[in-house]
């Protein structure tokens, strides 16, 4: 059940974050194209694409609080250590114990 919920919540930030992105990129060539129509038609172009980046930054919040949940949901995230990693961790120290006492 928890990995279950923590699969939706991954690929509901990848949806997001992906929305967010295109969003993104179409804002960009909106402004770019808004400058180079100029005028009205120009200025017309940047406001709506000024509008639509305000979505864009609220996607973008809505993906960053989906990811947290995920994160706490999963109980892993960059810095959590793997169980080969902590195996490899508990070895290496156990042999430098067995090397110090030789």
């Amino acid at each position: 059940m928890k990995n279950s919920i923590s699969n939706i919540f991954a690929n509901l930030y990848g949806w997001i974050a992906f929305l967010t992105m295109a969003l993104g990129l179409l804002t960009a060539l909106m402004f770019g194209a808004s400058f180079v129509i100029g005028g009205g038609s120009g200025e017309a172009i940047a406001v709506l694409a000024g509008k639509m980046m305000s979505w864009g930054i609220r996607f973008a919040a809505i993906a960053m609080v989906v990811g947290i949940v995920h994160t706490y949901a999963s109980k892993e995230h960059s810095l959590t250590l793997k169980s080969e990693s902590k195996q490899a961790a508990e070895k290496a120290i156990n042999n430098a114990k067995v090397e110090k006492a030789i």
